[in-house]
């Protein structure tokens, strides 16, 4: 079987607000947008009724990789409480050139970190420095810069 990574979805629960971080802050650029409503729709979910409205956005510089905000309509939908390490949490990672910067920059913008940047030696991947930061909704996101940090 051969697979290629398509999209990411993730669940918002204010789509305007959603963009406002996505686009906005974080820079991605918008590529697609729909309503997805009917018993189709209903039945890839499992639910009844699912009205969805579906915005699809891409990191410049790897449009292959595409990110679904996701805001259910109907059914009304319940709020998760999984957090990063809880089975069922995921999160998706971004590079950027240097996460000190960027950090500080989410910062200003009253984005909420979940720990330290910490900086390790991989064999398989180098000097890299990551943190972890989440979305307005509370969706896990992971900051990653490759190669030597100023000490």
């Amino acid at each position: 079987m051969k697979i290629k990574l398509d999209h990411l979805a993730v669940t918002v629960s204010e789509m305007e607000r959603s963009l406002e971080f996505y686009e906005g802050l974080l820079g991605m650029e918008q590529v697609g947008a729909h309503l997805l409503e009917g018993d189709e729709i209903s039945r890839m979910c499992g639910k009844p009724s699912v009205r969805m409205q579906v915005v699809r956005l891409a990191c410049p510089g790897t449009p292959d990789i595409q990110i679904d905000l996701q805001q259910y309509l109907e059914p009304s939908p319940k709020l998760a409480d999984c957090k990063l390490g809880d089975v069922g949490n995921s999160h998706f990672c971004i590079t950027v050139e240097d996460v000190d910067t960027t950090r500080k920059e989410l910062e200003a913008h009253g984005v909420t970190f979940l720990g330290d940047t910490v900086y390790f030696d991989l064999e398989d991947a180098g000097q890299l420095s990551v943190v972890f930061f989440e979305d307005p909704d509370g969706n896990v996101l992971e900051l990653v810069s490759y190669g030597k940090r100023d000490e």
